[in-house]
């Protein structure tokens, strides 16, 4: 119910009309000149009504929760740039940093990440049922809290949305729920379908929210969000909608968009976006939430909407045909910045001071994108200073498909604020953005709004510019609202009065309205005001209330008597004080006039014995009647309660005259009718007075009844010695606090010469509302959780543990691609690469250490037994050979049909190639914490050894067929039997883990294949006795056993002492020993 306005009881004649424009309105045209608003105006809307950003919600990282932490953010020149969370995924497990092409792997470790965690989520304020909200996309989870966001930083309550012709645009692309999901798509529940779509993202928020309008999802890349704004902007000016949401998302949620992202080379290896500056090369991913709530402009103002912003103008094209499908266009750009300065009608560039710009940090994109601004705004530096530029994403890096509206966000911000927050992290600009020759200036430090330089009046102008990585570009145009005329001034209206007006402002403080329809109506302890209360449950009408209250007063003062009267309350229950009065002897003078509690009434009579109650004359309540009764018509009776102090009773029906006249002479028995009232539902009592009088009696009522606080609720409108304001204000947020619909616009009302009123001024920085997450519903199939949170990144050479296991045996899966393990070149039989025995070894090793969590801090000892090579494996390298698909298997060995062994595995390294399995080597392995020191092989003292030169064996080697190229050329040193006669040799080496830096980083090892590869080239060594001529090529295929200790330091020089010996026709049996002397 709306609040009262003086004309609503009167009679407006022909020649009395409520101005409804102010006549000196004028706003600034597009051509920058003063536009009268008579030749513009129809009803009080001008022709032109651009829209009107209201509502801002975002969540972003830096811990930014709402458009005030953005700016605190900004105007801080921070950067929210982080190492990946681990709750995302196990970033040590992925990171390598490679040049993108290293399979498993991605080169960079950060980037910008809203830092809680996205499962959470409130279902039941939404509506959502536990089971539905399990299957439900953060994204979807997320948008849905910002989105509530936006509408409460509008002051918008979400039932005032409810059924409403509301549009919802959301911007998206990124489908990593999606992919988690599928990871195992024989499990999908009923309502993955509506879980994880990004069609939902809309159409969830609607469903939700109860929204009327158009909802769709656009996916236009990284221009999304701002293509999703242009849409509802065009749908607002077609009338297809009174108002809608803007909303964006983009949750990095697992590493597969990461890794595909990556491979597209437009990532940063710093995770960073080093926007404008000659270090840009490519952009940091980010998280990214926000939500916009936009508006007519008329409507905004005619709804008392906080305006942040105004929409001049958006537009949208695409590239066409270029060189490349994701290379950014010059000419597009600048197209579409045309376009949205065409339709916003505005002509003079020089209003708009500031660009911000994409400006993602790609070396390629910046320059482009800058020089398209550059062509537009064409700035005479001498005469009107540079363009401004600037971008975001140095602050909060590149939520792709939401980043649009984090600008749009800043820019609103920027003209709020008058100040332009600072591009940070450029140190030198990108050479090829010539900023001189194109008359622009990158903002690196907080800065002023510029004057204004247009021809026009001053004004606040702002350019969005953005492009998606397929050619879809868009832009928008924003002017602060101070640009725009304000929705309402302070003053009063000009009242309108009829004679009978004089009598409002007296009755109207008894007369209250709530708009809750379950409110119950209904008792007052004052005979007066249960007017009110008549009133206040629709009984009757304003004006007969006013009628009933004006006539009973004037009953009463044409009373006459000579006594005074007076009133004294008693803490007694009513029994007990007829008795006491009775046994005074003053029955005939006193009375008990009011019943507030089951202890406590309120005796009146005459002042001078404080106890004589004076006694109405018949004449006048007769009167009362005759003169109400023909006024009283009948009205709509309503569905609140209304229970008489006069019966103790529900009032249904007609409302006599009579009822007045006993209403006028009965006591008011309100503990009588307050118990009638609590036996109903649980109940908040409001007590409408200048003082919390009631609260004692109340409770001595409710303590009677037994009732407990959750029963019912008591509130005062009014506390003596209290601010009024303050005391009306906090009951209605006490109402409000307890569930009651409160219209605040009307609590806010105030008149003004616009036809609409004023509701008061919005707060829109305040904290958003607190989200209570009581319990985590969540749905993530196994195979998902295994990648995310995988312990051990790709290794070179055993790949990656496959998903999903059953605990006991282990599979790890690899492309194995001579380009990535560049060392394998190097060995080769004949021309061929092939794969080193040693390699097996050390796979062995590798996969047992993953499994056992043993790292070679741990200084493990392994011991393997009957490996046998069984098939070697051949490898290409050519630059684009797909690799040979090769798969490691580890098992606990089997000791009996149920039982295995708790140290010793079997392994298996086989490939799988034209839908063909080979198996190339097998064996066992445990692991030992120690393994009892053997003997050494030899003793120099025995053989006398000679320095030979490594180039004349290598050369030998080649010479067989045993093509070591530079890496496996390992022997720094080789001795020989300097009689040439024993069939042994010693070697100098280095110990060899892997690792590294830079691009070059291999892969961990306990001892690298190439280290275990010397042992056995010295062993070959060894078979010929020290005559070069008689070393033959040959392999290894079995190995009997072998024993490794990983040192507690490899920086001393090791050797190798090997000995040999035939065992049959082409066959030696060889050992080798690896020690540091």
């Amino acid at each position: 119910m709306a609040p009262h306005r003086i004309d609503d009881f009167l009679e407006l004649t022909d020649d009395i009309v409520p101005e409804l424009v102010h006549p000196g309105y004028k706003y600034a045209g597009g051509d920058g000149t003063a536009v009268d608003t008579p030749d513009n105006l129809s009803n009080g809307v001008t022709e032109y009504d651009p829209i009107a950003i209201v509502g801002i919600g975002c969540r972003l990282p830096g811990e930014v929760k709402s458009a005030a932490n953005l700016w605190d953010l900004l105007i801080s020149k921070k950067s929210s740039h982080s190492r990946v969370p681990a709750e995302r995924w196990n970033i040590d497990a992925f990171y390598h940093p490679n040049d993108n092409e290293k399979i498993g792997t991605m080169s960079m470790d950060s980037g910008y990440f809203i830092h809680e965690d996205l499962r959470k989520f409130e279902n039941s304020f939404f509506g959502i049922n536990n089971i539905e909200a399990t299957f439900m996309d953060p994204q979807q989870r997320k948008l849905l809290e910002v989105v509530y966001e936006c509408l409460e930083s509008a002051g918008v309550p979400l039932d005032q949305v409810n059924g409403a012709n509301i549009g919802t645009y959301v911007g998206s692309f990124t489908l990593d729920y999606w992919m988690m999901q599928t990871r195992e798509p024989d499990y999908l529940h009923r309502y993955h379908a509506t879980g994880m779509g990004t069609t939902i993202l809309a159409n969830r928020i609607s469903h939700a929210l109860n929204l009327r309008g158009p909802s769709f999802t656009l996916d236009t890349g990284c221009s999304a969000s701002l293509y999703a704004l242009h849409q509802a902007c065009t749908a607002l000016d077609a009338g297809e909608c009174n108002a809608a949401i803007v909303a964006a998302s983009d949750l990095l949620q697992s590493p597969e968009q990461q890794l595909g992202t990556m491979k597209a080379g437009v990532l940063s290896p710093t995770g960073t976006c080093h926007t404008f500056d000659e270090t840009a090369d490519g952009y940091g991913r980010a998280d990214g939430l926000g939500a916009l709530y936009i508006k007519k402009s008329s409507k905004a103002i005619a709804d008392g909407d906080p305006i942040r912003s105004i929409i001049r103008g958006t537009a949208v094209n695409s590239n066409g045909k270029t060189p490349g499908i994701s290379l950014p266009s010059q000419d597009g750009q600048e197209a579409v910045i045309r376009k949205a300065y065409a339709k916003a009608g505005l002509t003079n560039f020089d209003d708009t001071q500031y660009v911000e710009c994409h400006g993602t940090g790609t070396p390629v994109g910046d320059p482009i994108e800058v020089e398209a601004v550059s062509r537009v705004f064409n700035r005479d530096v001498a005469a009107k200073g540079p363009l401004l530029i600037g971008s975001v994403k140095t602050n909060l890096g590149h939520s792709e498909a939401a980043s649009d509206l984090s600008s749009i966000i800043k820019a609103t911000l920027a003209l709020e604020n008058g100040l332009i927050p600072a591009t940070i992290g450029v140190q030198n600009i990108n050479p090829k953005i010539k900023v001189d020759e194109w008359a622009v200036q990158i903002v690196q430090e907080n800065t002023r709004w510029p004057s204004s330089i247009g021809t026009g009046p001053p004004i606040r102008r702002i350019s969005v510019n953005s492009f998606g990585y397929g050619g879809a570009n868009s832009h928008a145009i924003l002017d602060s609202a101070s640009s725009y005329p304000s929705s309402a001034e302070d003053s009063s209206p000009q009242d309108l009065l009829h004679p009978s007006s004089k009598f409002i402002p007296s009755v109207s403080e008894h007369l209250v309205s709530f708009e809750n329809s379950s409110c119950t109506f209904g008792i007052y302890k004052s005979r007066t005001r249960e007017i009110g209360a008549a009133y206040a449950a629709e009984r009757f009408s304003a004006a007969q209330a006013i009628i009933v209250a004006f006539y009973r007063g004037y009953v009463v003062g044409k009373t006459e008597t000579t006594t005074s009267g007076a009133m004294m309350a008693v803490s007694l229950g009513e029994d007990t004080a007829k008795a006491e009065i009775n046994l005074l002897g003053l029955g005939g003078s006193i009375k008990v006039a009011c019943v507030n509690s089951p202890e406590s009434v309120t005796i009146s009579g005459d002042a001078v014995a404080i106890d004589q109650w004076l006694t109405l004359g018949q004449e006048y309540p007769d009167l009362l009647e005759k003169r109400v009764g023909p006024l009283l018509l009948p009205v709509e009776f309503t569905e609140a309660m209304w229970v008489s102090s006069v019966h103790e009773e529900s009032v249904t029906g007609k409302i006599l005259p009579s009822y007045w006249r006993k209403n006028l002479e009965s006591p008011v028995r309100f503990s009588g009718a307050l118990e009638r009232l609590l036996k109903q539902t649980p109940i908040h009592l409001i007590e409408i007075g200048p003082h919390s009088a009631l609260e004692m009696p109340i409770k001595q009522t409710c303590k009677k009844l037994d009732l407990s606080d959750a029963k019912f609720h008591y509130s005062s409108a009014l506390s003596r010695g209290k601010d009024g304001i303050d005391c009306v204000l906090n009951l209605m947020g006490d109402l409000f606090l307890h569930g009651h619909d409160v219209s605040f616009a009307n609590i806010n009302y105030v008149e003004t010469t616009f036809a609409t009123g004023k509701q008061g001024k919005v707060l829109t920085d305040l904290p958003p509302y607190p989200w209570t997450y009581d319990q985590i519903l969540f749905n993530e199939s196994r195979s998902s959780r295994e990648l995310r949170n995988r312990k051990y990144g790709h290794h070179d050479l055993l790949g990656l543990q496959t998903l999903y296991g059953d605990g006991l045996v282990t599979t790890w899966r690899n492309t194995l691609r001579v380009k990535d393990v560049s060392w394998l070149s190097s060995h080769r039989l004949g021309n061929d690469v092939v794969f080193p025995a040693a390699g097996y070894i050390a796979m062995a090793i590798e996969s047992v250490c993953q499994v056992t969590g043993t790292t070679i801090a741990d200084t493990p000892s392994f011991l393997l037994r009957h490996v046998n090579i069984a098939k070697a494996l051949p490898l290409s390298v050519e630059e684009n050979d797909p690799g040979v698909e090769i798969f490691t298997t580890l098992r606990p060995m089997k000791l009996t049909g149920v039982s295995n062994s708790a140290k010793w595995y079997d392994f298996e390294v086989g490939s799988f190639e034209n839908g063909k399995s080979r198996t190339h080597a097998t064996g066992s392995i445990s692991l030992e914490m120690t393994i009892p020191t053997s003997a050494k092989l030899f003793s120099q003292e025995i053989v006398n050894f000679q320095s030979s030169a490594t180039r004349n064996w290598y050369n030998r080697f080649a010479q067989v067929g045993l093509n070591f190229g530079q890496e496996f050329q390992s022997l720094e040193r080789i001795e020989i039997d300097r009689k040439k006669e024993v069939m042994q040799a010693r070697s100098t080496v280095q110990y060899l883990t892997g690792g590294g830096v830079g691009h070059a980083t291999q892969a961990d090892y306990i001892i690298h294949p190439i280290t275990i590869d010397a042992m056995l080239q010295t062993a070959l060594i060894a078979s010929s006795a020290g005559t070069i001529s008689d070393l033959a090529c040959m392999v290894p295929t079995a190995i009997e056993t072998a024993r490794f200790k990983a040192p507690s330091s490899v920086d001393t020089p090791w050797f190798v002492d090997a000995v040999s010996q035939p065992v049959g026709p082409g066959s030696i049996q060889i050992a080798a020993e690896l020690h540091d002397g």
